[in-house]
Formats: structure tokens, C-alpha cells, sequence
């Protein structure tokens, strides 16, 4: 083999291995992209189940302020309904029926 031959050899195999360790560092950086990518999912899903929970606690709530203010509408009516019948009982009572 010349001397041209194995500078050319020499080189051939520093750039092969330059390209292995390349390689090999590409291999860990995708296995670390997918491992963050695996948490982010994680997170995604955890978001997702809260705000689909918080949606719901949501629902209910305005569902018992609409339940709570019919309560309070009803007790008022109530009350108005208890007053006119004492206004007429006394009426009655003082027209001597």
C-alpha cells in the first residue's frame, strides 16, 4: 500500500468513527426527545382529566345556584302568599264575617 493509500485509509476511518460517535449521540438525543415527549403526553392527559373534572364541578355548581335561587324565589313567594292571607283574615275579621 503507498503512503497515499493509507493517509486516504486513515482518514476513511477517523471520518467513520466521527460518524459512529455522531451517530450514537443522535440515538441518545432521540431517545431523550421521546422520554420528554412520553411526559409531555403524561401532562397533556392529566390537563385533559382536570379540565374535563373541572367542567363538570362547573356544571354542578351552576346547577345548584339555579336549584338555590328557585329556593329562595319560592320562599319569598311564600312569605308574600302567608302575608296576604293574614291581610284577608284580618279584613274578614273586621268585616265580622
Amino acid at each position: 500500500m503507498t503512503k497515499a493509500e493509507e493517509t486516504t485509509l486513515k482518514r476513511f476511518e477517523t471520518r467513520l468513527r466521527q460518524l459512529i460517535l455522531s451517530y450514537k449521540q443522535l440515538q441518545d438525543e432521540h431517545l431523550q426527545l421521546l422520554l420528554e415527549m412520553e411526559e409531555k403526553d403524561k401532562s397533556i392527559k392529566e390537563r385533559d382529566e382536570e379540565i374535563k373534572q373541572l367542567g363538570d364541578d362547573f356544571a354542578r355548581l351552576k346547577l345548584a345556584q339555579m336549584v338555590k335561587i328557585s329556593n329562595e324565589d319560592l320562599d319569598a313567594a311564600k312569605a308574600r302568599v302567608d302575608n296576604m292571607v293574614r291581610k284577608v283574615d284580618k279584613c274578614l275579621h273586621l268585616l265580622g264575617v
